[in-house]
């Protein structure tokens, strides 16, 4: 059963990062483009060696207390010459799934082999010894060549996110991929169940029933205690281990999140008419994409349906173009809440793909809907009431 070496292919090996000893070759690397853009859809930028070893230290410490990301060096099995970089981030363990991430170094060493034995030796590694069971990554449409690689690997493109990648002033569209672990044992995937017709658009209200309000962590710590509270809630707002959270917690996160992300823009839901608090609405922001990751909820259950959301995602995809001058706004919504689906959909918001069987709730593994809406050159401004 485990007479197979499980980190050596023929030619390569996966062995742990050595910080002092590779972090001048990779620093050599990220001068290097296309080698950086193959591992972050940051820009790119030159690191010095004792950068490099600096985030190696702190991403294998990370590692160590998070168990959320693997990262391996490809060595060369002749010389132990490192080649290259591959590992999986973001794992969510309640839903077996990770992010893959790969690069080959030097130019010379690219078209040889050693990324498609890495990339098998990754695989076999996530779904045989993690026991995961989807591992994907998102790839500019501007690469075909990475493209068709991964998906002669088996990847399939399941989401084409309109317009959301920026490079030397032209804008692509990014693709995510998936490898399941049916399709890696050769098995059939189930289909996907039908979504059902999408619901029409509609214009933002002259009236609008709710403002964006300031995040007001004490003023809203019961609150937030009691929406936390909700498993219907919870489940339909955090992918990852849903649990209840305290008072203290709700405070703690959010004061941590203003404190150290310039690129996070959280705000309170409240209704016009008696300024009551029923929930919550956020835009985190890639600026050197110029797109912003859309998160929405209403906490008051008798406040669900009523179109709150809808007009809440209105104000802030306003707030998005208007103010913070961005060009797309995405969000990802569970294939198991219509409700949440169609107020996107009335709020303008279309479906870019699904992200096949990403979640694992009560035996049952579901698809979440990718949507995506992209500023138009002939949008009039809105006159947003956000106080």
């Amino acid at each position: 059963m485990f007479s197979k070496q499980l980190f050596e292919s023929e030619h390569v090996r996966l062995t742990a990062l050595e910080p002092d000893v590779d972090a001048p070759v990779i620093a050599g690397w990220h001068a290097d483009r296309d080698f950086v853009h193959r591992l972050t859809r940051g820009p790119a930028r030159p690191l010095a060696p004792l950068q490099v070893r600096a985030q190696l230290t702190r991403e294998a410490q990370e590692s160590r207390e998070k168990q959320r990301r693997f990262d391996f060096a490809i060595r060369l099995k002749t010389d132990e010459r490192l080649i290259g970089l591959v590992g999986l981030r973001d794992v969510l363990w309640n839903h077996g799934e990770a992010r893959l991430s790969i690069a080959v170094g030097a130019q010379a060493d690219r078209g040889l082999g050693y990324g498609a034995a890495a990339l098998d030796l990754i695989l076999r590694y996530a779904f045989s010894e993690l026991n995961l069971y989807r591992v994907w990554l998102e790839l500019g449409a501007d690469n075909p060549e990475a493209v068709r690689f991964f998906e002669r690997h088996g990847f399939v493109v399941e989401v084409r996110r309109r317009r959301a990648l920026l490079h030397a002033g032209q804008r692509f569209d990014a693709l995510r991929l998936s490898l399941l672990r049916e399709e890696w044992l050769g098995q059939p995937v189930p289909e996907p169940a039908d979504l059902g017709p999408a619901a029409a658009a509609v214009p933002l209200p002259t009236q609008p029933r709710v403002r964006l309000v300031a995040f007001d962590t004490e003023a809203a710590a019961e609150a937030e205690r009691r929406w936390w509270s909700d498993s219907e809630f919870g489940h339909f707002q955090d992918y990852d281990i849903w649990r209840p959270r305290s008072r203290q917690q709700s405070e703690d996160e959010v004061k941590e999140m203003l404190a150290v992300d310039p690129g996070s823009f959280p705000f309170h839901l409240r209704l016009a008419v008696d300024d009551r608090l029923i929930g919550f609405l956020g835009l985190w922001v890639d600026w050197p994409n110029r797109e912003a990751w859309l998160g929405v909820g209403i906490g008051e259950r008798d406040c669900w349906g009523q179109g709150y959301g809808t007009e809440a995602v209105q104000i802030a995809i306003a707030f998005a173009f208007d103010e913070l001058g961005l060009d797309r706004v995405s969000l990802d919504v569970l294939a198991a809440n219509p409700r949440g689906l169609r107020a996107y959909q009335k709020a303008g918001f279309v479906i870019e793909g699904r992200i096949r069987r990403r979640n694992h709730y009560g035996g049952t593994r579901i698809d979440d809907i990718c949507m995506g809406i992209v500023k138009s050159s002939g949008r009039q401004r809105v006159d947003y009431p956000a106080t």
